[in-house]
């Protein structure tokens, strides 16, 4: 039987994979009962939903959860959280933008809140912050930004800028 989060995390995976997914690979991964998805063999990715309807959206991250995006951000050189706004969309932070909104100094439990307004893009603010730019509704294509395009094989590159 499916989980409450198993719908959200396919919801987070459809996003992904409507781009031209031909040669992404796309490999789960848990540490400490923490599921987080690597793009590639590269881009790891935290997951974050609220099931709330509406336009306000909040999310908790524990101390360890931070750690662990640290971690990952240090071996990786990247690393991004899609937080996934109920049925509304999908925000997505690359590891600074996320510090921006919650500081280097971690705290036992801290929160993320979003909101959107309509006929807007996304604002972001956490316990330590906020970002000033809103986030757009297709940011996973941004925090992503090239690098799928330039991890694919040359010939599929050619053929994607054709």
């Amino acid at each position: 039987m499916f989980s409450k989060a198993d719908r959200f995390y396919g919801y987070f995976l459809n996003e992904l994979l409507a781009r031209d997914s031909s040669g992404l690979h796309i490999s789960e991964h848990r540490i400490a009962q923490q599921r987080f998805y690597i793009v590639n063999d590269q881009i790891p990715i935290f997951v974050k939903y609220c099931s709330a309807p509406g336009n306000l959206w909040s999310f908790s991250f524990s101390h360890q959860q931070q750690v662990i995006q640290r971690e990952l951000y240090h071996h990786k050189g990247a690393c991004i959280t899609a937080f996934v706004c109920g049925v509304d969309g999908i925000a997505a932070l690359r590891y600074h933008e996320l510090r921006r909104v919650l500081d280097d100094h971690f705290e036992p439990v801290e929160n993320v809140i979003i909101r959107r307004e309509p006929n807007h893009s996304y604002d972001v603010r956490g316990h330590d912050g906020h970002l000033t730019e809103r986030v757009p509704r297709n940011s996973l294509d941004r925090a992503l930004g090239n690098s799928l395009l330039e991890m694919k094989p040359p010939r599929m590159r050619m053929a994607l800028q054709a």
